[in-house]
């Protein structure tokens, strides 16, 4: 068991799983696997990203997970280095909230635990183009992970 925050304990097997959704929807989407990208949704979640338009007015946009699906099967890879970290920030019984840092994006991921199965539900993001990922001093470390041409951390403050 680890332990979240005013100690609650988290189940590792959460954790685990919590990390995979955060995984599959990051490497899914940047490697083009749309359908790993795709199992990491929610039927009802959706993606929202804050971005400048053409006359460089930032707004809101809304996307399905059949939009981003699709975006993600056009990828063929990360054009930055590949720097990805992952930090689990806060785990209440059927939901999380995991922060998502690469070179090219900054993902803050809504998850839930819905029929037994973990999966995001929201995914407010930023173009981060040439930016340093953002890491907390604090998290305990979890693990590293790694596939051609990207390399990561996974991290949970918990």
């Amino acid at each position: 068991m680890a332990f979240g925050p005013e100690g609650r304990e988290v189940a590792q097997e959460d954790i685990d799983a919590i990390t995979s959704v955060a995984l599959d929807y990051l490497e899914g989407y940047v490697s083009g696997d749309a359908q790993r990208h795709a199992r990491s949704y929610h039927p009802e979640a959706i993606k929202r990203r804050y971005t400048q338009d053409d006359d460089g007015v930032f707004g809101i946009v809304t996307l399905s997970p059949q939009t981003m699906t699709d975006y993600a099967a056009t990828e063929t890879g990360d054009e930055t280095d590949g720097h990805v970290e992952v930090f689990i920030d806060d785990v209440s019984q059927d939901i999380a909230s995991v922060r998502v840092y690469s070179r090219r994006w900054v993902d803050f991921l809504h998850v839930v635990k819905a029929r037994g199965e973990w999966k995001l539900s929201t995914s407010p993001g930023i173009v981060a183009t040439n930016q340093s990922p953002s890491p907390d001093p604090t998290p305990a470390h979890i693990g590293t992970y790694a596939l051609p041409g990207l390399r990561g951390q996974i991290s949970a403050a918990l």
